[in-house]
Parts: structure tokens; C-alpha cells; sequence
């Protein structure tokens, strides 16, 4: 498990896995689910709903 790294969708950014973070850190205010297996065609249709 990795707790931060830089993604492939925005390679000048980080990301940190929030469940390495102690509980009480950083309120989450919504999540969105991610297909991580088909990464290219998920990237597509996210930047398409943004």
C-alpha cells in the first residue's frame, strides 16, 4: 500500500492516501468511485464530467 504518490492524471500534484492519515485529520466531504483497472477510459470520462 502505498500512502503518497504522484499520479499519472496530474504529475505536478500528489496524492495521499487518506487511510495512512490518523482518524480525525482531514474531514472528507465526498468520495467518488474510481475504476482503476481501465485507468485511460476512466481518465476520459472524468475529465468529461468535471
Amino acid at each position: 500500500m502505498k500512502s503518497f504518490y504522484v499520479p499519472r492524471s496530474h504529475p505536478q500534484g500528489f496524492s495521499v492516501n487518506v487511510r495512512c492519515l490518523d482518524e480525525g485529520e482531514v474531514r472528507v466531504t465526498g468520495t467518488k468511485l474510481f475504476d482503476g483497472k481501465h485507468w485511460e477510459q476512466a481518465m476520459t470520462t472524468r475529465i468529461l464530467d468535471v
